[in-house]
């Protein structure tokens, strides 16, 4: 009897009934997978001392020579009662166990019942994956991981990037054993994205301006002059009209430079040149200063004139001297040379009076004769002269005094101008004040000026008066010292992919190059979006256009004309096309595949022969060639090695692969137990009885006197 299940019950012939006398039977233990095998005598009553008898041990072969070799083990008599160890026989490095049992002619007993358990090879199967070695334990295995698995079988890869180890918001992708950092776009790389990227490295920022570096960014500190993100735009510091009074501003590195207007100066043109520092005016005249270079000399009381004042007054040229007398120029003055005769400033006066000895003849000339001493029109500027007794007087016009009414009056000397206007003394008690320069108007420059009167503010700009200045506040999209200036909106090349700027007031607007839209022309217009590919054709969107890819039977610019996709006899190896619209289908013939049916079905690719057999791949068929013990056309069938009845004897045949094994019956021995054993050879009979071979058994003939199976019984 054969028993294939890992745990049972092995048992004499009739359990639980008694066994019958000249039993000889066998049985086979043989468990798939098993390494070690556990018998257990539960019971166990036989006729002692070995008159009947349990032979078993490993393999599937009785001993044949020894039976005291390891692991084979006769028993006999009653063994249930014994301790559980000494009823417990372990059999390791196998997966069959044999049992032969055989009983005498006479006395019968229970027999026996033999628990087994097997310690299967859980290895077998290979439940470590991965990679993992298994170790084989009892009733159970265990696995040993290769780095980066865990768990009973080695099933589950370590998440390395559990522990977190990217830093700086790296993205941690998990490998087997291993991890990588993304640090895509976060500022830092490195194996953990530890290190933070010097974004100041590639020496992003220009002119000269310093780079601070930042996390995935940096910023510019430009030097003066510069702006921009890389300080890559020169300021024009002439945008804010630094340039007073005119003066023309040149942008420079840095820094700018005013030209300034005539009668200018200073670094914004701020300062009036004062052109009287030089002097000009000579002879105590006074000077005026003026704008744009100019002054004028007052030369009024100094006895000169011209521009600089430089030309002596010829004082002489009205002729005051009288009498002949010869007049000499002075510096505003005049002196007379008298001729013989006379006398006085002027010569006005005889002599022939002055030497007159009769005192009563020079009284008479004294107020008898009146000397006219204004006939020599002494008195200057317009004076009215009053003739007196031997003297005159002189009433002064307006604006002049001295006796002669030679002195003009400063009628600045009271200071009369104010807010820095200049006081320019006049005659006839005139003065002006010029306030040229001062932002002031009015007789003493006490008005101040509006200079926003003129509106010189251009393009709705407000304008802001000052002290001989303005200010123009220019609405949005204006600039200039007048807001005369349109700001170029366009300056900053808003427009991009080719478009054109159009400046406007404040705006600006751009003409898209073709495939292009948006305000700043920064979209790309996706000429897809209609749909324009017929027939399944794929679109791909271009610059100003697009491509459609189409599929086979189609053709033209939006794959709109069908062709016949069978025309071109695209299906290979004998197969049928089937136009589909604009595709085909091809009907492939036996033992190919593939679109095209162009691909060989290899058959021996799902592995159809079994046992190790090998697969030969054929058109449209494959064939197996089976290893040794194995038939049928995947080799699926053990081949019966026992259907022949090669076990002679009454031997048992147990079917192997590609062979088979004999379990001979006690007294047969050889392959096929081809071999009769001598039964009698062992002279087992007592007492001079006669031993009879039976078959593979003996049989005793006792002498008299004698009984028992072996005759070693003496009668009674």
């Amino acid at each position: 009897m054969n028993y294939y299940d890992s745990e049972g019950n092995i048992t004499s012939p009739g359990y639980p009934n008694v066994y019958q006398v000249r039993q000889d039977c066998y049985s086979h233990l043989k468990i798939a997978d098993a390494t070690q095998i556990t018998l257990i005598l539960e019971e166990f009553d036989l006729e002692p001392p070995l008159m009947d008898s349990l032979l078993f041990g490993k393999g599937p072969k009785i001993y044949e020579i020894d039976p005291n070799q390891p692991d084979i083990y006769e028993l006999g008599g009653n063994r249930t009662s014994l301790p559980l160890s000494e009823r417990t026989y372990v059999f390791n490095d196998t997966n069959q166990i044999f049992f032969f049992f055989y009983s005498d002619k006479n006395v019968a007993h229970p027999g026996y019942r033999i628990s087994y358990t097997a310690d299967i090879n859980e290895c077998l199967s290979n439940p470590c994956k991965n990679g993992g070695t298994c170790t084989d334990e009892t009733n159970m295995y265990t696995c040993t991981c290769e780095a980066g698995y865990t768990g009973d079988e080695c099933q589950t890869n370590i998440n390395e990037c559990m522990s977190t180890p990217c830093q700086n918001g790296g993205n941690c992708v998990d490998g087997i054993n291993e991890y990588f950092c993304v640090c895509y776009n976060t500022g830092f790389d490195g194996t953990q994205c530890q290190n933070n990227i010097d974004e100041c490295g590639s020496q992003p920022c220009q002119n000269d301006g310093t780079c601070l570096d930042e996390t995935n960014m940096y910023t510019c500190i430009c030097a003066a002059g510069y702006t921009g993100d890389h300080c890559e735009r020169d300021i024009n510091e002439c945008l804010s009209n630094p340039c007073e009074n005119e003066g023309t501003c040149t942008d420079q590195s840095a820094m700018y430079t005013c030209t300034c207007a005539a009668g200018y100066e200073g670094d914004n043109c701020e300062t009036n040149i004062n052109e009287c520092m030089s002097a000009p005016c000579q002879n105590g005249g006074v000077c005026v200063d003026g704008v744009n270079n100019y002054y004028f000399c007052l030369c009024t009381g100094t006895g000169f004139d011209g521009t600089h004042c430089e030309n002596n007054i010829d004082d002489c040229v009205n002729g005051p001297c009288l009498n002949g007398g010869a007049c000499m120029d002075g510096i505003n003055d005049y002196s007379c040379t008298c001729e013989p005769g006379f006398v006085g400033e002027n010569c006005q006066i005889s002599n022939a009076c002055l030497s007159c000895n009769n005192p009563t003849l020079l009284l008479y000339f004294h107020y008898q004769i009146d000397f006219n001493e204004c006939g020599s029109l002494p008195c200057l500027n317009g004076a009215t002269c009053m003739d007196g007794i031997n003297s005159y007087t002189c009433d002064c016009m307006d604006g002049w005094t001295g006796p002669l009414c030679e002195y003009n009056i400063n009628e600045c000397m009271s200071a009369p101008c104010q807010n820095g206007g200049v006081c320019v003394d006049g005659v006839n008690s005139n003065y002006f004040c010029l306030c040229t320069g001062t932002g002031f108007d009015g007789t003493h420059c006490e008005n101040n000026f509006n200079e926003c009167g003129s509106t010189p503010c251009q393009n709705n700009g407000i304008c802001m008066d000052g002290i001989n200045s303005y200010r123009c506040d220019c609405m949005d999209g204006w600039t200039g010292p007048l807001c005369e200036y349109n700001i170029d909106e366009c300056a900053s090349t808003p427009c991009s992919n080719g478009g054109t700027c159009f400046d406007g007031i404040n705006e600006f607007s751009c003409q898209c190059a073709p495939g292009w839209t948006n305000l700043t022309c920064e979209t790309n217009i996706d000429e897809c979006a209609s749909g324009p590919c017929q027939n399944g054709g794929t679109c791909d969107d271009e610059v100003n256009g697009y491509t459609c890819m189409c599929p086979v039977g189609t053709n033209g610019t939006n794959c709109e004309a069908l062709g016949d996709a069978c025309m071109s006899d695209p299906c290979e190896n004998g197969s049928t096309c089937v136009n589909f619209g604009a595709d085909f289908i091809c009907l492939c013939a036996p033992g190919f595949e593939g679109d095209l049916c162009d691909l060989d079905i290899d058959e021996c690719a799902s592995d159809p022969c079994s046992n190790g057999g090998t697969c030969t791949h054929g058109f449209n068929e494959f064939s197996c060639q089976c290893a040794p013990g194995w038939t049928d056309i995947m080799c699926l069938s053990n081949i019966d090695e026992c259907a022949s009845g090669p076990c002679q004897n009454g031997g048992t045949c147990d079917d192997e692969v590609n062979g088979y094994t004999c379990m001979c019956s006690v007294g047969a021995k050889g392959t096929n137990c081809e071999t009769l054993v001598d039964a009698c050879m062992s002279d087992p009979c007592a007492n001079g009885s006669t031993c009879v071979n039976s078959r593979a058994d003996y049989i005793c003939e006792c002498a008299p006197g004698f009984e028992g199976d072996l005759c070693d019984l003496g009668k009674i």
